[in-house]
């Protein structure tokens, strides 16, 4: 009663999947799950100007450029923010604490790390672009689209990337059979995942 109980833990997968099966027992109110993803460019410019009021102006351009730069290298982890304004660089420790966890999490989902670093650099040339589970399988050799889409699934669940499904401007209405576009949450720390 009148608590809130804050649940984290290393496996992104496990939290979202043991989420699902509390249905009724999350709270009384309307949205009482948050989830806490990296910062968006805007929380992490907030973050470094708290002054900011939220609106762009014209003289801002050059300071909003700089920390737009920052933010391409850094992405949205806390960590890596404050140890990149804090030492001037993001240690190689850093990189490989991300790369562990994506490594952690697609093995204990009985994937491979190969595997799943060929589908990573995959998405990198597509992205942006749609593209279909049929020509991901082939260009990362997977044996089928059905494997591809797996992973991307996997992905999903683990806060790495998620899909766009096509919509319709005419009628109104995704469609889901035609191709997709897939994007990372935070294309910087995306960088880590590369390392692998």
């Amino acid at each position: 009663k009148n608590c809130t109980l804050l649940i984290t833990g290393s496996n992104a997968v496990d939290l979202k999947v043991s989420s699902e099966r509390l249905p009724g027992r999350t709270g009384k109110y309307f949205n009482s799950e948050k989830l806490f993803l990296p910062l968006d460019f805007f929380e992490f410019y907030k973050l470094l100007n708290p002054e900011w009021s939220g609106k762009f102006e014209s003289k801002d351009l050059p300071k909003f450029k700089k920390y737009l730069e920052d933010f391409m290298l850094v992405g949205g982890f806390p960590q890596v923010i404050n140890e990149y304004y804090t030492n001037g660089f993001i240690a190689s420790e850093t990189y490989e604490t991300y790369t562990k966890w994506v490594d952690g999490d697609v093995h204990k989902n009985g994937k491979s790390t190969e595997s799943a670093y060929r589908l990573f650099k995959e998405l990198d040339k597509t992205l942006t672009s749609r593209v279909s589970y049929t020509n991901l399988a082939k260009d990362t050799l997977f044996a089928s689209q059905q494997s591809a889409q797996d992973y991307l699934e996997l992905f999903d669940l683990m806060y790495v990337c998620f899909k766009c499904d096509c919509f319709l401007l005419e009628s109104r209405k995704v469609d889901a059979k035609k191709n997709k576009k897939f994007y990372f949450v935070d294309l910087p720390g995306y960088g880590f995942a590369r390392m692998g």
